[in-house]
């Protein structure tokens, strides 16, 4: 791309990256607009630091909540550590659906980052 277009897409690029600054820890998200709720998490990277462990506090959400606050943890650590926010959770066999261990309100999730270099 050249001239005005090229300019306009590698301006979008850098407001794109900028943004990934204001990303921060904070325990409290909105999930949805009508609803906010607290939680805390804790990426724990493994020996292959693709792998890693999601801990949440669940503090009386629902799990769809849950898993958008692990959700958002995951792509934030494989974009900003290998440039793509492509996960592949470990899931239940039983259901399909992400698999986590539940230690009273603290909820334990394990995903690889798949993508980027």
């Amino acid at each position: 791309m050249t001239g005005l277009a090229g300019r306009l897409a590698l301006a979008a690029a850098a407001l794109a990256v900028a943004g990934c600054d204001a990303l921060t820890a904070a325990s409290t998200r909105a999930a949805r607009a009508d609803t906010r709720f607290e939680y805390r998490t804790r990426i724990d990277r493994q020996a292959d630091r693709r792998e890693m462990a999601i801990a949440v506090e669940n503090r009386g959400a629902g799990l769809a909540d849950v898993r958008e606050a692990v959700r958002f943890e995951a792509t934030r650590y494989c974009l900003q550590t290998f440039g793509s926010s492509d996960t592949a959770w470990q899931t239940d066999p039983a259901t399909g659906d992400w698999a986590f261990v539940a230690d009273g309100a603290r909820l334990l999730f394990r995903a690889r980052c798949t993508g980027g270099a």
